[in-house]
């Protein structure tokens, strides 16, 4: 019963944030990315079974956000965190896959889902700095509409 409450409340908390961006207008992009890494995540750490193979689906948000963190002037957090979460994963799939690992040994099959809260943070760093510049872009356009109206 109370990992049903967990899995409801993770779901509830994807949900409000991907409202919250709605709400905020964030750009399309970048919604349907949250919705979409959101809807991963719980599925990975919150779904009802989960086997190694299901975590290939957190392949390209990862790589979005390696891309996405080494591609411009990112905070280093999420460059470190997604490269971590990136060659973790992939590690770890290469393990899983390439060695056949007793089905009993539940340290060596508990990596995936660390690395995936590994993502959890890359995403949280992404989400920051997206949220900084978007505040940033609207106080300057406001500025420059400032100064504009100023001059006129």
């Amino acid at each position: 019963m109370w990992w049903k409450i967990v899995q409801v409340t993770a779901g509830v908390a994807a949900a409000t944030i991907c409202f919250l961006g709605t709400i905020r207008r964030w750009p399309l992009v970048t919604l349907l990315f949250c919705a979409m890494s959101l809807a991963i995540v719980w599925m990975l750490l919150f779904g009802p079974a989960t086997e190694g193979s299901t975590y290939m689906l957190i392949a390209v948000p990862s790589a979005y956000l390696l891309i996405s963190g080494w591609s411009n002037d990112a905070q280093s957090a999420l460059q470190i965190t997604s490269t971590v979460t990136y060659l973790g994963f992939i590690s770890a799939d290469m393990l899983n896959s390439w060695c056949h690992i007793k089905r009993n040994v539940h340290l060596i099959h508990a990596i995936q889902p660390c690395f995936t809260l590994c993502f959890c943070a890359a995403l949280f760093f992404w989400w920051k700095q997206h949220l900084f510049n978007e505040g940033d872009e609207s106080t300057s356009a406001s500025h420059r509409s400032r100064v504009e109206n100023s001059c006129s």
